[in-house]
């Protein structure tokens, strides 16, 4: 097959793998915001009072608003598509003025993005985060790539895409477009071809303006007053010394993979300088957008990705030029080590990944139907179980943690106060489960028992599914014992006193059972007992 059909294919795959878990993204924090802000009137008193994102933060309310779910999305997920191919593009773009990529290069681009991403959850899946991020990454890399393919002269037709794309790629994110500025103005003095570039910089210059400019970002930053007190050499200090270094050190697997890439050029003194600069160029990039949050009062994770662009830029030059080149022994054995070490980290993140939004998305339409139910009952006070997502290759992979108090107004409720849970509780239903419907105590019935695991890695416990008000009793002094009985003839204690959480019309507790293999249980007794006394009240047994 030709490598065009290679390419489409290593596209159609990243696209497939992207989908999946965009699909499956629910509504999250500042999502019901934006949707109900989608009309000019209010936009614009978000633009002077919030943010100067405003084409970031039309896309986000306007699709939410009037797309459906599934489509903005798949949009999303065919925008990340995009800007990996772009950012393998562009090497031969800028080099031969070809629109061209090695399929390998795409696909392990893709797998470093997912990896070494600062926030994965927040800058790909959820959607407002996506808006702010990963569009905006796919305005940048588009841009890129268009000036890099201009020929010397620019027919007049394309001066409105040129000044509309300069536009989206400068209202982009604050960080990532003064380095792009940099870099398109490094380019035409490389080129010397302002003539047919100018158009793209204008826009791109109208469109930072419009972000930096904007009153909105003047009045967000005075809420860091904290930020504001520190000195200038405060803040230089806190740049230098805490922000960068974290922000740098989280893309460590890529600075592997250079380093085997680097290892495999310096073996060929035969490949282009050009790409080793370019490479040093972008890689300085990455440190510039970071190093451009000097200036701003907050720099959460997600900020990081615009860094994350521009190294991925730098690697993209790397490994053109050795997949690109004539290959010998040492370049297959440094190749094929770089992309075990990938595949061995990216591997993991996705199962694990994707199993959890997945497990979001069931746990959602649970929450949903709640909410629905309560609003039915005229309850203005709503009661739900929070999402829960098992533990993540890296702990900043989740969802944002914020509940922005405009979902009340979406629901039209006074409040939606989410109980804490330690497990998916829409995945009850395909763990090994053990019917009892037997009286516990008194009016209180326990209805199920459930061994519950996470797989690969996480945490096991037995979950008990009861009818009744269980935490009246359990506030009173009383306590669930669990009495373990394995196969060896060993007695295990797993009594517990936790808090029930009622979901969907029941309430369930649960013991940890992380020490415990759940295949050597050979018996169960449950049942309720006074703490103070030690005096039982009741006694179901389970054979297993």
């Amino acid at each position: 097959m030709s490598r065009k059909i290679y390419c489409l294919l290593a596209s159609l795959v990243i696209f497939a793998l992207v989908l999946i878990p965009s699909l499956h993204t629910p509504m999250l924090s500042d999502d019901y915001y934006y949707i109900s802000i989608a009309n000019l009137h209010d936009q614009i008193a978000h633009y002077r009072e919030w943010s100067g994102r405003i084409l970031t933060n039309m896309l986000s309310s306007y699709m939410m608003y009037y797309v459906p779910h599934a489509l903005y999305e798949t949009l999303t997920a065919i925008a990340l598509t995009a800007t990996i191919c772009f950012i393998a593009c562009i090497p031969n773009a800028l080099m031969k003025n070809e629109l061209n990529f090695h399929p390998l290069s795409a696909l392990g681009l893709f797998a470093l993005y997912w990896i070494a991403n600062p926030s994965l959850g927040e800058t790909t899946f959820w959607f407002v985060g996506a808006a702010n991020y990963l569009w905006t990454t796919f305005y940048v890399s588009f841009f890129i790539l268009t000036i890099a393919l201009q020929k010397p002269k620019i027919t007049w037709w394309k001066l409105p895409f040129a000044l509309l794309l300069g536009f989206a790629a400068g209202c982009s994110n604050e960080n990532t477009s003064i380095v792009t500025l940099l870099l398109t103005i490094s380019f035409i003095i490389y080129k010397k071809n302002l003539s047919a570039i100018y158009p793209y910089l204008i826009g791109l210059i109208i469109g930072i303006g419009v972000l930096l400019l904007g009153p909105g970002t003047a009045n967000r930053s005075l809420y860091f007053t904290d930020w504001h007190n520190l000195t200038m050499l405060g803040k230089i200090e806190l740049q230098l010394f805490t922000r960068m270094p974290d922000s740098m050190s989280i893309f460590w697997q890529i600075y592997i993979v250079i380093v085997i890439l680097a290892f495999l050029i310096g073996l060929n003194g035969s490949y282009s300088k050009k790409h080793i600069a370019f490479s040093a160029i972008f890689f300085v990039s990455a440190i510039l957008c970071n190093a451009a949050f000097i200036a701003s009062p907050f720099m959460p994770p997600r900020a990081y990705s615009g860094a994350l662009f521009m190294i991925l830029l730098s690697v993209s030059f790397l490994t053109s030029a050795v997949l690109d080149n004539k290959k010998t022994i040492y370049e297959y054995t440094g190749l094929s080590i770089a992309g075990i070490f990938i595949l061995l980290y990216f591997i993991p993140s996705y199962y694990i990944m994707t199993n959890a939004i997945l497990g979001s998305w069931n746990q959602e339409k649970i929450r949903l139907s709640m909410i629905h139910e309560q609003v039915s009952r005229g309850i203005k006070e709503i009661t739900i179980p929070d999402l829960y997502m098992p533990k993540l290759i890296k702990s900043t992979d989740g969802y944002p943690v914020y509940k922005h108090p405009a979902r009340n107004d979406f629901f039209h409720v006074n409040s939606i106060n989410e109980e804490q849970t330690q497990f998916d509780y829409s995945s009850l239903n395909k763990q090994k489960t053990f019917v009892v419907n037997s009286s516990i105590y008194k009016e209180i019935m326990l209805d199920k028992v459930t061994f519950y695991t996470e797989h690969l890695y996480g945490s096991e416990k037995i979950i008990l599914k009861l009818s009744g008000d269980i935490n009246r009793e359990l506030n009173d002094g009383k306590v669930i014992y669990v009495h373990l009985f394995m196969d060896n003839g060993k007695f295990v204690n797993k009594d517990t006193a936790m808090k029930a959480i009622f979901i969907d019309g029941s309430y369930y507790t649960y013991t940890n059972t992380t020490d415990i293999d759940f295949s050597k249980i050979k018996q169960i007794e449950l049942g309720m007992y006074d703490a103070k006394t030690g005096a039982p009240f009741s006694k179901l047994v389970i054979n297993i």
